[in-house]
């Protein structure tokens, strides 16, 4: 007598113009802006924050997702370091060599000023027009206390953090760039420079490190494929996957749904909710369609056979962890068809 083991797993195929598609990761330059003055290792009554800095960078290093983009490291003073400026490939070796590069690095001897807004300008003006993504790190733990000359005018040190925020956000792009600004000592930020920072563009995020003083791992998800499809007749729901690079626990988002095409009136079509969808264990999660008045009566309505439009993705969240969507528009097609969805079950048999 033989022992069967039943697998049993049921296949959506699509009729017409469905299509799988498969994500790919999107190459990022992670370009981080990293004080070395001495102040960053206790100089002249400072705390010594140098080991959180470099343990908060090796974070976003280590768990960048490997795609093909490049990992810069660029150190300044009262000026940027050009000799020690690093660029490692982001694989497999390249990030090694990139994470022993900052475990190893040291503060130089010399006492300098603190030109924050020549390095980050810097990297904006030798990244910013890449065909990849960027995701510029500002590490700091001082204020801006020299001149700054961007773009032909002179800038005092009072105002020039100001006016490199106001090129960042006028030539950046959502959703392509997005720069972390982290203070170990918001404290001697200017108010004009906290203000600038707090009230900047979507696409700037203004921390400061907590509790033991290291930054925060930062989660990137990417879709998995580009388009949903559902159908109105058997399939309320749809699957959409992610790839996503040590996800924390309690990972989740909202989502709502926009169509294209108005409904008759008095008809509504939505997802059954906005908020709280979780990640499952395979990186997964399951939206669902609803209708008002119901579903039978919306399909009966509709007289062009499908629907199109886009679920919204927002408001990532994660235990531990600062998530974020990796996709440009972190939104995803749909297709909702009016025709029933032939189904295949699958029965695979072991004896």
């Amino acid at each position: 007598m033989s022992i069967r083991s039943v697998l049993v797993l049921s296949v959506g195929l699509l009729l017409g113009n469905g299509q799988l598609v498969l994500a790919q990761f999107v190459e990022h330059n992670r370009i981080f802006v990293m004080d070395v003055t001495k102040s960053m290792i206790g100089y002249n009554g400072n705390q010594n924050v140098w080991q959180e800095v470099k343990a908060s960078m090796i974070n976003q290093i280590r768990y960048a997702p490997m795609d093909g983009g490049k990992i810069i490291i660029i150190p300044f003073q009262d000026g940027v370091i050009q000799s020690e400026i690093k660029q490692f490939d982001n694989n497999e070796s390249g990030k090694a060599k990139a994470l022993a590069y900052v475990q190893n690095s040291e503060i130089p001897d010399a006492v300098t000023n603190t030109n924050i807004c020549e390095a980050w300008d810097y990297s904006l003006n030798m990244f910013m027009g890449s065909e990849r993504q960027n995701i510029f790190y500002v590490f700091t733990d001082g204020k801006q206390n020299v001149d700054y000359r961007m773009d032909g005018k002179a800038y005092s040190k009072e105002d020039c953090l100001s006016e490199v925020i106001k090129k960042y956000c006028r030539t950046s792009t959502k959703g392509k760039d997005f720069t972390f600004f982290i203070s170990y000592r918001p404290d001697l930020l200017r108010d004009s420079e906290l203000n600038s920072l707090m009230s900047a563009c979507e696409n700037l995020a203004f921390d400061k490190p907590s509790g033991d003083k290291i930054f925060k791992k930062i989660v990137y998800l990417t879709a998995r494929s580009d388009r949903l499809n559902f159908s109105l007749q058997n399939m309320h729901a749809a699957n959409l996957g992610f790839h996503i690079i040590d996800k924390p626990q309690d990972l989740s988002f909202s989502a709502r749904l926009e169509l294209d095409q108005e409904l008759p009136s008095g008809t509504l079509l939505a997802l059954t909710k906005l908020d709280g969808y979780r990640v499952d264990e395979n990186n997964e999660v399951t939206f669902q369609l609803r209708g008002i008045p119901s579903l039978q009566a919306i399909s009966k309505a509709l007289e062009s056979g499908s629907l199109t439009g886009k679920i919204k993705l927002y408001n990532p969240k994660g235990s531990n962890a600062r998530a974020y969507f990796t996709k440009g528009t972190n939104e995803v097609d749909v297709l909702i068809s009016n025709k029933k969805v032939k189904t295949l079950t699958i029965k695979v048999l072991e004896d």
